[in-house]
């Protein structure tokens, strides 16, 4: 396949594309790849913000539960 012809897809369908260059931006405007390096850091600094936000949203859960643990229990009161 020439590299030059264009691809047909159906209107609304994106082509997926996996690539690591340099000077793409990531998640937030600071965030400018510049290296591997930090094209390393990125990655990392994602994955840690991923782990953040699957704690957070437990630590919620086990929050609910219990608030709602004593809502019954003042309820019954």
């Amino acid at each position: 396949m020439d590299m030059d012809t264009s691809i047909l897809l159906p209107q609304g369908q994106m082509l997926p594309f996996l690539h690591f260059h340099a000077a793409d931006t990531l998640w937030f405007q600071g965030w400018v790849l510049q290296s591997t390096g930090a094209i390393a850091g990125a990655c990392i600094g994602l994955f840690l913000l991923a782990i953040f936000s699957r704690w957070l949203d437990t630590m919620r859960s086990l929050a609910e539960i219990d608030w709602n643990k004593r809502h019954v229990h003042l309820l019954l009161l």
